[in-house]
């Protein structure tokens, strides 16, 4: 169970483009603790709970790997996707194909 929590940890790190130092500081621990998490030792639930914060993701992901993804800005996009017209619906998903074609060509 422990490695899954490395792994999913580390692959955060990565979507979100930060460090574990970056991570560590946001949670208001060091380093070290963060890279154990990746490394699969134990560490607090309330070190957990401050990462779940942090990334805004579920305790239940990070440590089950459940697809409970709690992104708050997700669901706030479809919270507003879902009240527009179909006229703005369209024009929402032609502008969100021009960002990411843009994204794709900065890579």
């Amino acid at each position: 169970m422990s490695e899954n929590i490395g792994i999913r940890l580390s692959n955060l790190l990565k979507e979100k483009s930060l460090s574990a130092e970056d991570l560590g500081n946001m949670i208001g621990t060091t380093k070290n603790t963060i890279y154990n998490i990746i490394k699969g030792k134990n560490t607090k639930l309330e070190t957990i709970e401050n990462i779940s914060k942090t990334l805004d993701i579920s305790i239940d992901y990070l440590v089950f790997g459940s697809n409970q993804y709690n992104d708050a800005l997700e669901e706030q996009l479809l919270e507003n996707f879902r009240q527009l017209n179909y006229k703005n619906k369209i024009e929402i998903v032609g502008e969100t194909t021009k960002l990411l074609t843009k994204q794709k060509l900065e890579k």
